[in-house]
C-alpha cells in the first residue's frame, strides 16, 4: 500500500520516547469517587484518542499498535520499561478498536513524527487506565511474552545480550552462531545417532507419532495456561545428522543431552514462532505481514519434518513412477517394475520411529540382482561426511540436503534408512532430482499430469472415481476463444468439490525465513489454483459449464469447495484458519517491497490477489452477495493439500466429501494437517466418516 507508512525496527524505541515524555502533558482533575462519573470520563478520553491518531487515507497502518503490544508487554517482563506502559498501549488499542461516527472506516493513524499528538493521546490512554476500576491489563498474566521473556533473561544470565525492537526479540548473529555451534559440539560429543535416538524415542513416548507420521503441531490451549516453549527437534535432528558416525566421547550424555534440549528450547523461544494460545493468527495484521508469514515457515524450519504419510507413500511412489514412465520419461538405470520392487523392499525395511542399517544384498531377489542393487544405492546414497555439510544454524536451510536422499552410507558396508515417513518424501526427492538431470524437456509437463491422475486414484480410493478429469471448456462463443481446463471435479448429491492441482514445492529460502520467497511460493501453490478455480465458479454460477466433450457440469444449489493439491506439503502454510485471515487480510491490497530489486517478486503475489479478486467480483456480479457475506462462506470452502494427505484422507472414506469432513468441523490450532487429523481420531471424530 503505497500511502502506507511501515512500521521499522526502531518504531518500537520512537513510541517509547514519546511514551515516556507524555506525562504531564495534559492536566487533569482527581479520579471521581462515582463509578458512572468514572466511565463516562473514560469514554471522553478514548474518544479523544480516536480524534487525535485517526487519519483518512495515509499513515501509519492501525494495527501498528497492535503490533508493539507485544514487545512492550516483554519489555515490561524484562524490567526494561514500566509496565503501566503495556496498560497504555492496550487502551491506545481499545479506543481505536471502537471508531465512532467520526471515524468510520478509518484504517490509518497519525506516523510517530507527530509527536503533539501522540503524547496528548497517551497522556489520554494513561487518565483512561487511572479511571478504570481494576488493572485490567497485568503484565503476570501468562502468555507467549511470557514465555519469550523468561528466555531471554536465561540467555542474559549466560552471558548474551538479547536486543528488543518493534517485532520482538534479537540475539546478535555472531552470537546465534556461537550458541549453535555449542549445541553442535555438544550433540557431537553425545553421538549424531545417540541424538536421534532419543528424539525419535521421545516422539514415540509423547504420542507425537500418528499413523508413522512425525507430528509437530502446536501446543496450544483456549487459555494460555503456563508451559516451557516446545523444543526445535527438527533443527537438532539435522545437526546430528551431520554427526552420524561420532563415537560417543561424553562422559554424561543424560546430562549432556539435557542441557541440548535446554539450549534448543532457549534459542527457539527467542525467535518467538511459537503459539500457545489456539486463538493466534485466526486474523492477520497487514501491518505485521511479514513477521506473520515468518512465524509459519520458520517454526516448521525449527520444527517440522519434510515427510509423505507413511501409509500411503509406497503406494504413492508406485503409481507416480507408474505415470512418469507411460507418459514416455525413462525412469534412472532400471524400467519400473524394478523401481516399484526396491521402493516395497526399502519400506519393508523401514521403521517408524528408528533408523535401521541395511545392506544392498538385503533386497536382492530373483529381478534384483546384487549388481542393480548396488547401483541403485550408489543413485539413492550420500554419505556420512556430506550430510548436512555446512549447515550450522536453523537460517542454513540451504545447506540442509538430507531430506533429498533415502540413504545415508556409514562405511564400506553399512547404510542406514531414515524413519518411515522421512524415507518415503526423500524416495520422491531423489529420483525426482535424477529425473531433472536428464533434462527431459518434457519433464514438468508430464510432472503436472502425473499429479492430476495421482489425485484422480486418490478420490477413486474411496471408492468413488472423480466425474471430470482434465475435461476443457471454452469461454465464450468465438472460434479464438480462450480454452480453459478443470482439473477434477467430483460430485455427490449435496457437494461439488472442485480441485486444482499444481506441483509447486516451498523453496528453501522460504524455509529459512525469507517471507517474499513465502508470499511467492503461498500465491503459486494455493491462490493461482483459487484464481482458476473463481474462473469455473463463475460459470457454475451462470449457465454451468460446457465441456469440448460434450460433457457439462452444473452447481444445482450444492455446496461448492474448492481444493488446491500439491505434491509436496507446504507445513503451516496450509493451515486453513491461517489461510482464511491472510487472504482476508490481502483482499484489495497491493505489496510493495521494501528494497525496489524485489518488487517484481512482489508484484507476482499481487496479479494473483487481484486475479483472485476480479474472480470474486465477478461471481458477485451473478449471486448478488454483498462481498462480506460471500467472503465469510468463500473462504472456509477453499482448502490446500498435498497429495499425500489426500491419499491418507480418502483411504476408508465413502466419498470426498467425507474425506475432507474432518478437517472442516473443528481446528485445534495446530497448524499442522496431521496433527489436526491426529486430535480429531483421538476424539472419536475420525470413525464418523471413515468405512470399517
Amino acid at each position: 500500500m503505497t500511502n502506507t507508512i511501515p512500521l521499522t525496527e526502531s518504531s518500537f524505541a520512537t513510541y517509547l520516547a514519546l511514551a515516556t515524555t507524555a506525562s504531564g502533558t495534559e492536566s487533569f482533575g482527581p479520579v471521581p469517587d462515582i463509578q458512572a462519573e468514572r466511565r463516562k470520563e473514560q469514554d471522553a478520553r478514548l474518544k479523544e484518542i480516536r480524534s487525535l491518531l485517526f487519519r483518512l487515507d495515509s499513515g501509519l497502518l492501525l494495527d501498528a499498535v497492535s503490533i508493539l503490544r507485544k514487545p512492550i508487554l516483554i519489555a515490561a517482563l524484562l524490567g526494561r520499561v514500566d509496565p503501566a506502559q503495556y496498560a497504555i498501549i492496550n487502551y491506545i488499542r481499545d479506543a481505536l478498536a471502537q471508531p465512532d461516527d467520526d471515524h468510520k472506516d478509518r484504517h490509518f493513524i497519525v506516523p510517530f513524527d507527530e509527536e503533539a499528538s501522540w503524547k496528548q493521546a497517551i497522556s489520554n490512554a494513561r487518565r483512561a487506565m487511572e479511571l478504570a476500576d481494576f488493572n485490567h491489563y497485568d503484565i503476570n498474566r501468562f502468555s507467549r511474552a511470557h514465555a519469550v521473556a523468561d528466555a531471554c533473561m536465561r540467555w542474559e544470565r549466560r552471558g548474551f545480550k538479547v536486543a528488543l525492537s518493534t517485532f520482538g526479540p534479537n540475539l546478535d548473529g555472531k552470537d546465534v552462531s556461537r550458541i549453535c555451534a555449542d549445541i553442535e559440539a555438544t550433540i557431537q560429543s553425545i553421538g549424531g545417532r545417540n541424538v536421534i535416538n532419543g528424539i525419535l524415542a521421545w516422539h514415540t513416548a509423547n504420542g507425537r507419532i500418528y499413523e508413522g507420521s512425525l507430528l509437530y503441531g502446536r501446543v496450544v490451549d483456549q487459555l494460555g495456561q503456563h508451559r516451557e516453549p516446545s523444543v526445535p527437534f527438527h533443527f537438532l535432528y539435522n545437526l546430528a545428522l551431520k554427526h552420524l558416525n561420532a563415537a560417543q566421547t561424553s562422559r554424561h550424555p543424560k546430562d549432556d543431552f539435557g542441557q541440548v534440549i535446554e539450549f534448543a528450547r532457549d534459542l527457539g523461544a527467542v525467535f518467538d514462532v511459537e503459539s500457545y494460545v489456539v486463538y493466534e493468527n485466526m486474523s492477520v495484521a497487514l501491518g505485521n505481514f511479514h513477521h506473520t508469514l515468518v512465524d509459519r515457515i520458520f517454526w516448521d524450519e525449527l520444527f517440522g519434518f519434510q515427510q509423505w504419510q507413511p501409509t500411503v507413500a509406497e503406494h504413492l511412489l508406485k503409481e507416480w513412477l507408474g505415470h512418469v514412465e507411460a507418459a514416455g520419461i525413462p525412469l534412472p538405470a532400471i524400467p519400473l517394475a524394478k523401481w516399484r520392487r526396491i521402493v516395497s523392499s526399502l519400506f519393508k525395511v523401514s521403521s517408524v520411529d528408528k533408523f535401521v542399517v541395511t545392506h544392498p544384498c538385503e533386497h536382492v531377489d530373483a529381478e534384483l540382482g546384487l549388481a542393480g542393487v548396488s547401483h541403485l544405492f550408489e543413485l539413492l546414497t550420500i554419505t556420512a561426511e556430506k550430510l548436512n555439510d555446512g549447515y550450522c544454524t536453523p537460517f542454513d536451510t540451504s545447506k540442509r540436503n538430507a531430506p533429498y536422499f533415502p540413504l545415508y552410507r556409514l562405511s564400506q558396508e553399512v547404510w542406514l534408512i531414515p524413519p518411515r515417513a522421512i524415507l518415503g518424501r526423500a524416495i520422491y526427492e531423489r529420483v525426482y532430482a535424477l529425473l531433472r538431470g536428464g533434462k527431459n524437456s518434457q519433464l514438468e509437463r508430464v510432472m503436472g499430469a502425473a499429479l492430476e491422475l495421482l489425485t484422480a486414484d486418490a478420490i477413486a480410493s474411496t471408492g468413488k472415481a472423480p466425474e471430470i478429469l482434465g475435461e476443457q471448456y471454452k469461454e465464450g462463443a468465438a472460434r479464438k476463444s480462450p480454452t480453459f481446463e478443470v482439473d477434477l471435479a467430483s460430485e455427490t448429491d449435496r457437494d461439488l468439490i472442485l480441485l486444482e492441482c499444481k506441483k509447486k514445492p516451498l523453496t528453501n529460502a522460504a524455509r529459512a525465513g525469507n517471507s517474499l520467497s513465502a508470499a511467492v511460493d503461498l500465491a503459486q501453490g494455493f491462490l493461482d489454483p483459487l484464481v482458476q478455480m473463481a474462473r469455473h465458479e463463475k460459470h457454475l454460477y451462470g449457465s454451468g459449464l460446457h465441456f469440448v466433450s460434450g460433457k457439462s457440469l452444473h452447481l444445482n444449489g450444492r455446496h461448492l469447495t474448492k481444493v488446491s493439491v500439491t505434491m509436496t506439503d507446504h507445513g503451516s502454510m496450509q493451515d486453513r484458519v491461517f489461510l482464511r485471515g491472510l487472504i482476508g487480510a490481502l483482499y484489495g491490497v497491493k505489496l510493495t517491497a521494501v528494497d525496489p530489486a524485489n518488487q517484481r517478486e512482489a508484484q507476482k503475489v499481487n496479479d494473483a490477489i487481484a486475479a483472485l479478486q476480479d474472480g470474486v467480483t465477478a461471481i458477485l456480479t451473478l449471486t448478488g452477495e454483498p462481498t462480506d457475506k460471500f467472503l465469510h462462506r468463500y473462504l472456509p470452502s477453499c482448502w490446500w493439500l498435498s497429495i499425500d494427505q489426500l491419499y491418507f484422507l480418502c483411504r476408508r472414506s465413502a466419498d470426498l466429501r467425507a474425506a475432507l469432513a474432518p478437517l472442516g468441523s473443528i481446528t485445534f490450532g495446530t497448524g499442522d494437517i496431521m496433527t489436526e487429523v491426529s486430535h480429531s481420531a483421538r476424539m472419536g471424530l475420525l470413525a464418523k466418516h471413515r468405512q470399517p
